[in-house]
């Protein structure tokens, strides 16, 4: 028998207050603090780990399976040591998805634009997410069929009907030929959990994100769906956390998403 809980507002909170007592505890106090002993490379110069994201995944994974011991945690840096985890994500029951650190970059650098990123995935399907951003204190979490809830207040995302060219976006690294200088705004945050916080704001309009992590997109596609946009796969299929390969676009409607993908899918190299 599986374990049993409540998904609710109080279940969202409960996770929310670990969330943040993590950061204040593990996070914030080594914010532009670090010692150069305290961060390592992993698979390049670029792909960093701070003894900060070692110790928050370490606490969240105690925290969270206490207050669910049937689940377990998959973790960026517990599936840096341990490749073969990422695997339970598609087949254990009931997995914590966590990334400690999102924009582990940005932190190390005293750029504060970086976040705690928690994922409930019950039997491969997303469940509840959370974003929180603790130098703001700003949380986002919100549960399968029941909204977003940012800071207590429930918020839902109001797409604008104008033209590509007036839109802002996140388009990725490499913006192909066919998207440059056909719309407004390009915004990089070296954060997938910022790039849903300003989705789900309204602070851009679209994103495409070619590194699928579950960690970085479990619970961000979850909060964004359920503000009312969209995120789909390039060709039109939805995400799923045990995917990690592919091209996943999001945008504010599906108008919107229609035309940034038809404009990746005539870029040429």
């Amino acid at each position: 028998m599986g374990y049993t809980y409540e998904m609710d507002d109080a279940f969202l909170a409960l996770v929310s207050d670990i969330i943040r007592d993590t950061a204040k505890t593990e996070i914030l106090p080594r914010f532009r603090a670090l010692s150069a002993n305290q961060v390592q490379s992993k698979t390049s110069a670029n792909d960093l780990v701070t003894e900060a994201d070692i110790l928050a995944e370490q606490r969240l994974s105690v925290l969270l399976t206490e207050i669910m011991p049937e689940s377990m945690v998959v973790g960026e840096e517990g599936c840096h040591a341990d490749p073969d985890l990422i695997r339970a994500i598609g087949t254990a029951p009931l997995v914590w998805v966590v990334d400690p650190l999102d924009g582990t970059a940005n932190f190390v650098s005293g750029n504060p634009v970086f976040a705690t990123v928690v994922a409930l995935v019950r039997d491969g399907v997303t469940m509840a997410g959370w974003l929180h951003d603790p130098v703001n204190d700003v949380i986002l979490c919100g549960y399968r069929g029941n909204g977003v809830i940012r800071n207590g207040v429930r918020v839902r995302l109001e797409p604008h009907d104008r033209p590509l060219l007036e839109r802002t976006g996140s388009p990725g690294a490499n913006t192909p030929k066919s998207l440059q200088g056909r719309f407004a705004h390009n915004i990089r945050h070296g954060s997938a959990a910022h790039d849903y916080m300003a989705l789900i704001s309204g602070r851009i309009e679209f994103a495409a994100f070619r590194r699928l992590a579950p960690w970085d997109h479990a619970a961000g596609v979850l909060l964004y769906e359920e503000a009312g946009g969209i995120s789909r796969f390039m060709d039109g299929s939805p995400y799923s956390p045990s995917i990690h390969q592919g091209f996943l676009i999001a945008a504010q409607s599906r108008m919107l998403w229609n035309e940034i993908a038809e404009a990746f899918r005539s870029a040429t190299p």
